[in-house]
């Protein structure tokens, strides 16, 4: 269940610092002559930050253009926090059913949806919370046998990607 989310997220991170290359920084005094409208601030993830930091694009006062590549690697790294999150059908789920069991899986699908409710996609989580109530989860065939440490240890890696991935309201450079 996990090497689809990691195989994304190296082609996004990779995809990600090319994008950041050949983005153009706006410049101040244009950026700051078109309505607020005009500008579209779509939340970067961490790792979409540190690809532009890596360019000197990064920062408070830095208002970048995204190129086409920079918006697939955006999107690469939202649909992997969507696949990575604790819920229902999706790869986390899978993973976090395993972990904690079903009580708490259903505890973590609600919890995933409130996270998307905080971040601004509310269809995506009227798309879980919906399809979550009809049908919460499939059994996996061995639910007998514990899981190893070194599965829940990777769990916790699982988690700390899908933060990283996040389309964070804030930026990690802010003053």
């Amino acid at each position: 269940a996990i090497a689809g989310p990691i195989a994304g997220l190296v082609i996004a991170i990779l995809v990600s610092f090319y994008g950041a290359h050949t983005s153009p920084i706006l410049d101040p005094l244009i950026a700051s002559s078109l309505p607020k409208d005009e500008l579209q601030n779509l939340n970067d993830s961490i790792f979409m930050q540190i690809a532009l930091a890596a360019y000197g694009k990064a920062g408070p006062d830095v208002q970048v253009l995204m190129s086409p590549v920079l918006f697939a690697a955006w999107l690469g790294f939202l649909i992997t926090f969507l696949n990575l999150l604790p819920a229902w059908q999706l790869d986390g789920g899978h993973m976090a059913r395993t972990v904690f069991g079903q009580k708490i899986h259903r505890f973590a699908t609600y919890g995933s949806v409130g996270v998307l409710f905080l971040l601004h996609y509310e269809m995506m989580a009227m798309f879980i919370l919906i399809f979550s109530i009809r049908n919460m989860s499939v059994r996996p065939l061995d639910d007998a046998s514990p899981l190893s440490k070194n599965r829940k240890v990777l769990y916790v890696v699982v988690v700390a990607l899908a933060v990283l991935c996040a389309p964070l309201p804030f930026s990690i450079w802010s003053k």
